[in-house]
């Protein structure tokens, strides 16, 4: 299958709304983030976990760092080592296990999917306190490894410009340069409201923003924060507050086959 074909497939199962369900592939109605990937692949194997698919139906498996450059339909993972307290690996990944694989003892908790490239977009299927089910990021904060699923197909794609909305970034900013706070509401009469305390310096999506507000996302976590505390990225200080977003050139991914076809297109028009 080619790496087109499973991202269409994984959007597919996306647009059905799936709530989260532990072993669910959406074709139910209910999904899991491996059974996300499984039900897109369409193919059965011998285990239902995202330890096992990343360490036996993976490819080119390495960590993630700033310069490294997802592809489209690559697989990302969040893992934990062993000195993590939340460290949860199934003792057949460990030593005289049945999958135990020499060298390997990180617990791939989550996976999610490369479904867009530039911009980027992970999709992935979770349950938390802001989300029951499907759930996009646009950054890889949080996600530690990144790899090919051996049943894809990666076919060389090229970029070309298109009018798709692009999501707003933003630094994390205070004068005393303290944590800031992610809330589940805008509001700051509430004090337990708080969602997370965002480092200063951290980089943040900004989905939604008002002269006052602004929902954001963060580590997998979607809320709101005082614009007052937000630095957007490309823009002016003077419009960092007006709720006006600059227009931007921005590019879609698709296989190079395509772009060629799509030239002729264009050539014969003109």
């Amino acid at each position: 299958m080619k790496n087109t074909e499973f991202v269409n497939r994984v959007l597919g199962i996306a647009e059905t709304n799936p709530t989260y369900r532990t072993g669910g592939d959406g074709s139910d109605g209910t999904c899991d983030c491996i059974g996300l990937i499984l039900g897109a692949i369409g193919k059965k194997y011998d285990m239902h976990s995202t330890n096992y698919f990343a360490r036996y139906q993976m490819t080119d498996m390495r960590a993630i760092t700033e310069d490294v450059e997802p592809e489209l339909g690559e697989l990302v993972y969040k893992a934990r080592s062993a000195s993590n307290p939340l460290y949860d690996l199934h003792e057949r990944y460990k030593q005289g296990g049945r999958y135990y694989m020499p060298g390997d003892m990180l617990d791939y908790y989550h996976v999610g999917v490369v479904t867009g490239v530039n911009p980027l977009v992970i999709t992935h299927c979770t349950e938390s306190a802001q989300a029951n089910g499907i759930a996009r990021d646009y950054t890889l904060v949080g996600w530690t490894h990144i790899c090919a699923a051996d049943d894809v197909e990666y076919e060389e794609l090229v970029d070309i410009p298109a009018d798709v909305p692009v999501p707003d970034l933003a630094v994390v900013y205070s004068d005393n340069q303290d944590p800031v706070c992610l809330r589940s509401s805008p509001s700051t009469d509430k004090g337990y409201n708080t969602i997370a305390k965002v480092p200063f310096g951290a980089e943040v999506v900004v989905l939604e923003r008002s002269s006052d507000w602004a929902t954001v996302q963060w580590d997998g976590m979607k809320g709101y924060m005082q614009i007052q505390y937000l630095r957007l990225i490309g823009m002016a200080p003077e419009d960092q507050g007006t709720g006006q977003t600059e227009e931007r050139m921005v590019t879609i991914t698709i296989p190079e086959r395509v772009a060629e076809e799509l030239r002729l297109a264009l050539r014969f028009l003109d």
